[in-house]
C-alpha cells in the first residue's frame, strides 16, 4: 500500500484567465490546498486507487477564482485477468465550482472504463468508454461537454 499526502501553495502574478476572452488578472492570485491519495494492491491482479483534492483558489482581492473545483475525488480499479489483458474503471467527481459572476456550476460524476490487450511489450490495442452515465455537465457555464463516447486505438513504442 502506498499513501501520499501533499500540501500545495501557489502564488501566480498576473494570472491569465478566460471569460469571453483572455484577460490578465492583475496582482497575485493564490491557490493552496491538500491532496491525499492511496494505492492498494489488493492482489497481484487487482489494484485500487483513490484520491481527494481540496483547493482554495482566490485572486488578489480574496475573490474566489472561477472554474477551480473546491473538492475533487477520484477512484480507480484495475484488474489483470490474464497476463496481456487489463480492465479498468474510474470515477471522478468535481464539487463546489463557481464560474463568472458567482454562478455555481453543478457538481458532476464522470465514470470511464477501459479494456486493453498487449500482444507485445511495445504494442497495445484498447477500447475505452467515457462518461458511461452520459452526464450533462459543464466546466464552463454555457459550454457543453461530451456525452457518452467509445474510442478504440492502437499504441506502439518505437526504439530510436
Amino acid at each position: 500500500m502506498v499513501a501520499d499526502l501533499t500540501y500545495f501553495q501557489l502564488e501566480i502574478d498576473d494570472l491569465i484567465g478566460y471569460t469571453t476572452h483572455y484577460e490578465q488578472i492583475a496582482g497575485t492570485s493564490r491557490q493552496r490546498g491538500v491532496e491525499a491519495s492511496l494505492r492498494y494492491a489488493a492482489t497481484d491482479w487487482l489494484i485500487l486507487t483513490g484520491a481527494y483534492t481540496y483547493t482554495h483558489s482566490v485572486d488578489q482581492n480574496d475573490v474566489r477564482l472561477t472554474r477551480v473545483p473546491r473538492h475533487e475525488i477520484g477512484l480507480t480499479a484495475s484488474v489483470k485477468p490474464a497476463e496481456k489483458w487489463t480492465i479498468s474503471a474510474s470515477a471522478r467527481a468535481a464539487m463546489d465550482t463557481v464560474d463568472t459572476g458567482g454562478f455555481e456550476l453543478d457538481d458532476y460524476l464522470l465514470v470511464n472504463a477501459r479494456v486493453a490487450y498487449k500482444p507485445t511489450e511495445d504494442t497495445e490495442l484498447y477500447v475505452r468508454a467515457e462518461n458511461l452515465l452520459d452526464q450533462d455537465y459543464q466546466t464552463v457555464r454555457g459550454y457543453n461537454t461530451p456525452g457518452f463516447g467509445v474510442f478504440a486505438g492502437f499504441r506502439a513504442k518505437f526504439a530510436p
